[in-house]
């Protein structure tokens, strides 16, 4: 009895340490979006934005999962070396392409900021592409939102700068802009607060791609990447992702 008693305690015991096998996460260009508490592990500012919110995310995942936080900003520079590296590790914040692809095993997206466009209900514009946007007399963004960028990446020059998104969708609604953009996960959030506007409002099929992803190298486990793939998933149907989209990637001024 003794010797099954023990046999069983190795096993656990064993069990628990690969279940904690530590692993790096790389977040590339987190520096200034992110803290070290007085626990010493790396967290998202609140309200600090897209890598704020990808940090504080992950951390998430990693406590789910039975590991040690780890978390290690680097600059795009730095890259090359850390996947170098022979222990277990994976990058946060990366953009799959076609180009990527096949380097890497993806978990997610952890963020999905596909923006839409949403135009007036009656409006008579008609929508079908990007260009057909940059037509118009206006698009009504949230000062320094992850849009902004986007569109003038894109030549944009009809930008229609508010405080917040529900300025935005208010200057759409009423007629004094013709457009704007919303990132996605923003969606349940801002039809909450913005009342009969919605009504108002019809978003396009137009959007603009643009999705964050924790990639691990090829060679990591199958079981490994599936582990956290099904954190992922928990965290988004238990409501807590949308505490955190909250909390970290809107700035105080979000809505």
């Amino acid at each position: 009895m003794m010797r099954k008693w023990l046999l069983l305690c190795i096993m656990l015991s064993a069990g628990g340490a690969f279940a904690e096998e530590p692993i790096n996460i790389y977040g590339y260009d987190i520096k200034s979006s992110t803290y070290t508490d007085s626990s010493q592990e790396l967290r998202g500012k609140h309200h600090g934005g897209r890598q704020a919110f990808l940090a504080e995310l992950t951390r998430e995942l990693m406590i789910k999962l039975n590991l040690t936080p780890d978390i290690i900003p680097i600059e795009k520079t730095g890259a090359s070396r850390a996947a170098k590296m022979n222990g277990p590790h994976g990058f946060l914040g990366i953009r799959r392409t076609s180009d990527n692809a096949n380097d890497y095993q993806w978990v997610g997206p952890l963020l999905e900021e596909s923006s839409y466009f949403i135009k007036r209900r009656d409006s008579d514009i008609r929508l079908a592409t990007v260009e057909d946007a940059k037509r118009a007399a206006s698009v009504c963004v949230r000062t320094a939102s992850p849009q902004v960028q986007p569109l003038k990446e894109r030549g944009f020059t009809n930008i229609d700068y508010a405080s917040s998104y529900k300025a935005c969708w208010d200057r759409v609604a009423d007629g004094r802009s013709d457009l704007t953009l919303l990132s996605a996960v923003l969606f349940p959030t801002i039809e909450k607060i913005a009342g009969v506007t919605v009504d108002k409002l019809s978003k396009t099929d137009v959007v603009i791609a643009d999705e964050a992803f924790l990639a691990f190298p090829n060679g990591t486990p199958l079981e490994t990447v599936k582990k956290w793939r099904g954190a992922l998933e928990a965290i988004k149907t238990s409501g807590r992702y949308s505490s955190l989209v909250h909390h970290y990637y809107c700035r105080q001024d979000c809505f």
